[in-house]
């Protein structure tokens, strides 16, 4: 119960899941690779206006899926 009214007011714990999973893979790059990425992150945040995490997460999984 406790946990379902924590995930209504923080989102989705699956999210949560992805996105710590997704950091942890970025994190085993390269170092060039990790900054080219970064600024990717920056690039869709800031001046794409991609305000839904779960777009930004699709985009991401399936571009380091190579």
């Amino acid at each position: 119960m406790a946990a379902e009214w924590i995930e209504k007011l923080t989102g989705s714990f699956e999210d949560k899941k992805r996105w710590r999973h997704y950091k942890a893979r970025k994190e085993l790059l390269p170092t060039n690779y990790r900054t080219t990425i970064d600024g990717l992150e920056r690039y869709f945040m800031y001046a794409g206006a991609i305000v839904k995490g779960d777009v930004m997460m699709a985009m991401f999984e399936g571009s380091s899926s190579i």
